[in-house]
């Protein structure tokens, strides 16, 4: 078995999302145009997780300001 540690799990959530098609789609399509590998996803209605390596922290964070304008992320 192999564990590794140094894995950051991401969460994007808001009411918005039950009436907004394609959020989930948006943010994955925008992390993998920036080379971001998403190990896991879950979802549900109002929420979106996902599971990214460490080491591509401060590129996600890139990524989320640049597309969707977040700042306190």
């Amino acid at each position: 078995m192999d564990v590794n540690t140094s894995n950051c799990k991401l969460t994007f959530k808001g009411e918005a999302m039950k009436s907004r098609c394609g959020v989930a789609a948006s943010v994955f399509a925008s992390l993998g145009e920036n080379g971001v590998e998403v190990k896991l996803i879950t979802t549900s209605e109002t929420k979106i997780s996902c599971l990214v390596d460490e080491a591509q922290l401060s590129t996600v964070y890139d990524v989320l300001e640049k597309v969707y304008g977040l700042t306190n992320c």
